[in-house]
């Protein structure tokens, strides 16, 4: 049975008032309300009828596949499939099916479908489907794409309530821009601080403090030493970082750029784990054709922590 963000998605598909939080929802135009000018026929008809009883189904079960995005994206994209198949012109399930792959972090597989979809003229519109486009832009390597979404995103935070999912976008859109190479520091440097005054998750004040010291050091400034974090926060960050495990609240980041946040806070407890980070950074700066500014430091940092003083964990 549909719980009640059910019912209410699928009221809001097929209702005829449009209230902002309904504006933010990831509606697709073909269940948008038809508006009926002066002068055309109302609908009425019984051929309008059936025509308009087949779309609200359609819409139902686009509605049905979307609310399984955020606990089983998994479900979500057979779902779209299954739409897929019996609407092959329809641009809607290649869209949730996107956003399902890119859930479930399939990133390869979802940006093909991402193309489809923008081909054909759906342009991801509510706040959350805009963010998973914006995420597998990112995780793909389509930079200049990432960063046009994130900087249409950011004024559309208020879509998610909880201040933690709006601290982690902001996070990404900090790193989308630094990615651009020196003429994006500018630009991440807001998104940084605004992520750094609010955060309050263990998790994510130290990867916003990482991602600041990365910052930092790009721009070839000290780290903000308000922000230090203390040494078990530092060696639980640098523990999941190196592992590759962290929570799913946590930003969806290129992992390099978390390596590289991680061996600058882990730099003043030990060397041999900082150039282990710094060889993880500079190995993905070089696979993804990264700014050459950032390709030098990650390999200036490297030998530095390699020549130092050997200090154990």
């Amino acid at each position: 049975m549909l719980g009640t963000t059910a019912v209410f998605l699928v009221a809001t598909a097929l209702s005829g008032d449009l209230s902002t939080v309904a504006q933010l929802s990831a509606r697709p135009a073909l269940c948008a309300p038809r508006r009926v000018q002066p002068g055309e026929p109302d609908g009425s008809g019984a051929w309008d009828q059936v025509r308009e009883q087949a779309q609200q189904q359609t819409c139902r079960r686009l509605a049905r596949a979307q609310l399984e995005l955020g606990g089983r994206p998994e479900r979500a994209g057979q779902l779209a499939q299954e739409l897929a198949r019996e609407l092959p012109a329809r641009v809607e399930p290649v869209l949730i099916q996107a956003r399902a792959l890119t859930r479930r972090r399939a990133f390869a597989d979802a940006w093909p479908l991402w193309a489809v979809a923008k081909e054909r003229s759906d342009e991801p519109r509510s706040p959350h489907a805009l963010r998973d486009y914006a995420v597998c832009a990112a995780l793909t390597e389509h930079g200049d794409a990432a960063l046009a979404s994130y900087r249409r995103l950011l004024p559309l935070l208020q879509a998610w309530t909880d201040p933690v999912d709006q601290q982690a976008i902001e996070l990404e859109a900090a790193v989308a821009a630094m990615r651009r190479g020196p003429e994006g520091l500018d630009e991440a440097a807001g998104q940084l601080a605004a992520a750094r005054a609010r955060a309050t998750s263990t998790g994510l004040r130290a990867v916003a403090a990482g991602l600041s010291a990365l910052w930092a050091a790009r721009r070839g400034v000290a780290a903000d030493g308000a922000n230090r974090l203390d040494a078990p926060e530092v060696w639980h960050f640098v523990a999941g970082v190196q592992a590759e495990r962290w929570p799913g609240h946590w930003p969806v980041l290129p992992t390099y750029e978390l390596f590289g946040a991680a061996a600058l806070l882990i730099e003043p407890y030990s060397d041999t784990v900082a150039a282990e980070l710094w060889q993880r950074h500079a190995a993905g700066l070089e696979q993804a054709a990264a700014p050459a500014p950032w390709r030098a430091l990650a390999a200036e940092r490297l030998g530095r922590s390699r020549a130092a003083p050997r200090r154990a964990p």
